[in-house]
């Protein structure tokens, strides 16, 4: 990645794009599959004890094209030597995920843990996806 990005910019954008259109379409499919087989897969394999975890699976991969998404962004943010912004933005996500999972969870629960999540899956895309197209922009080619 970093080699593409130093011979030849151009490609190095097309690259990003593909890989996001592609981990999109992938991620997705594994989200509509697993709201339509979760709950008949895990009645099936595991057992009804495991059923409870069903609405929490069904929330929690919503966050998995997200995360797919930001491994794009932060692997083409890292091969272009910009490592810093990706540990100031995780080191404030852990200190927000800690304050909300400590007011959230013992009066929601578990379901307040899975929407935490979400929240900074999309908080994460959205953030390095921006510093990524802004730094994109302002570089000189």
């Amino acid at each position: 990645f970093r080699s593409l990005y130093i011979k030849n910019k151009n490609q190095y954008r097309r690259k990003i794009i593909n890989d996001s259109i592609f981990v999109t379409a992938l991620s997705f499919s594994i989200v509509i599959a697993t709201f339509l087989l979760a709950r008949p897969l895990v009645l099936i394999f595991l057992s009804k004890t495991y059923a409870q975890a069903i609405p929490l699976l069904s929330v929690l991969i919503i966050g998995l094209p997200f995360l797919m998404l930001t491994s794009v962004f932060l692997n083409s943010l890292y091969a272009m030597q910009k490592r810093l912004m990706a540990v100031f933005s995780f080191v404030t996500l852990v200190v927000i995920n800690i304050v909300a999972n400590i007011i959230f969870i013992p009066v929601y629960g578990a379901m307040a843990a899975a929407y935490i999540t979400i929240f900074s899956e999309i908080f994460n895309t959205v953030f390095f996806g921006g510093y990524l197209w802004w730094t994109l922009r302002h570089e000189k080619n």
